[in-house]
């Protein structure tokens, strides 16, 4: 019975230690009509891949591209039904998932490079010729920091500099005093005469 217990809880162990499956396709141009080649790696056993739709409620399961596929490469045609608000591939080994950017059906390639569950409110299939929106709030935010450190090393610059001057002038006041208290002592030579 015991070594039953520790056979079940080393499988879980090394089970845990193994790597994830994940997409190692690094170029993500999506066409109607023109075959993708999708690739991954560290799939425990066979995978799934499915299309999941972007809409403005967030992402819906829409079509499984391929099920039980034992190979580490897969070639898949997009047809028009992939969405035209987005898509996201989702790859799953029964022990893992990982989904890949963000894509758009079209000429284009790669909406954005950040890997993200929400889909982009703002853009209701116009044309969009600004940044990508993970990019916009990538400057806005790294502004926002760096504004805060500039005033607080003003801040801290100013409070330094207020607090050496206070010293400095502490220093004159006690150096006058001690000058005065200087004047004040009688003066004795060395016969003891004042």
């Amino acid at each position: 019975m015991p070594f039953g217990i520790l056979l079940v809880l080393w499988m879980l162990l090394v089970g845990n230690c193994e790597a994830d499956v994940h997409f190692t396709t690094r170029i993500w141009e999506v066409e109607l009509g023109k075959p993708l080649l999708i690739t991954w790696a560290d799939a425990n056993g066979s995978v799934n891949i499915t299309l999941l739709k972007t809409t403005a409620r967030g992402l819906n399961e829409a079509v499984e591209i391929i099920g039980n596929y034992t190979e580490d490469t897969f070639t898949w045609t997009p047809r028009s039904d992939a969405g035209s608000d987005g898509f996201i591939l989702r790859i799953c080994d029964g022990w893992s998932v990982d989904e890949s950017p963000r894509l758009l059906l079209s000429s284009y390639h790669l909406q954005d490079l950040v890997r993200r569950n929400i889909s982009d409110s703002n853009d209701k299939g116009g044309n969009n010729d600004g940044l990508p929106p993970g990019a916009a709030a990538g400057i806005s935010v790294g502004s926002t920091l760096g504004g805060i450190f500039l005033l607080a090393l003003v801040a801290f610059l100013i409070y330094r500099g207020r607090k050496n001057r206070t010293k400095l002038e502490d220093q004159e006041v006690s150096g006058q005093n001690e000058g005065k208290q200087k004047q004040n002592e009688p003066n004795h030579n060395r016969h003891g005469v004042t």
